[in-house]
């Protein structure tokens, strides 16, 4: 039995179908609105940002979380993510603990973090790192209306075999 044209067409012709504007709002609106969400900007998230990039060796993420002082100028002759692959492109941050902060400044926390870091060959160890953070509202200008920023070289001072 031979088909007809018509039947051919019909079955050979399946198009997609474009969503109007008012159909696509539709089938969104039960979705979050992601700029409704509030990002947590606490200092102690600002860190947490930072290392979590450093555990998965993302230079670039790791640069966004730093001090805008330290970002304009604090690493001459490289780029920010390039000053921070120099530094810690060869650590390997296995897992971390944060404390309580101590207050350095009325712009600056540090906080003690607890870490196992991996350095090459080398068997990974335990540490303890004192990580400043910053606030400041343009670089040189601390105030606490500013945002937080970590300061990369702080976390570059390691104490190495701590329990």
């Amino acid at each position: 039995m031979k088909k007809s044209k018509s039947s051919k067409k019909k079955t050979a012709k399946k198009s997609r179908q474009t969503l109007t504007k008012k159909q696509v709002e539709k089938l969104t609106a039960d979705k979050i609105d992601a700029s409704k969400l509030k990002v947590d900007t606490s200092p102690k998230a600002k860190l947490i940002e930072f290392l979590e990039a450093w555990k998965s060796q993302d230079h670039e993420r790791m640069a966004k979380h730093c001090n805008k002082s330290w970002l304009l100028d604090a690493h001459s002759n490289f780029t920010a993510e390039g000053w921070i692959y120099g530094h810690f492109g060869y650590l390997s941050l296995e897992k971390y603990s944060i404390g309580e902060p101590v207050r350095i400044g009325e712009c600056m926390l540090q906080f003690p973090v607890k870490a196992v870091i991996k350095s090459g060959a080398v068997e990974p160890a335990s540490c303890l790192m004192n990580i400043n953070v910053l606030c400041e509202l343009a670089p040189y200008k601390p105030d606490l209306k500013g945002e937080w920023g970590v300061n990369p070289v702080s976390a570059t001072q390691i104490s190495w075999n701590v329990k």
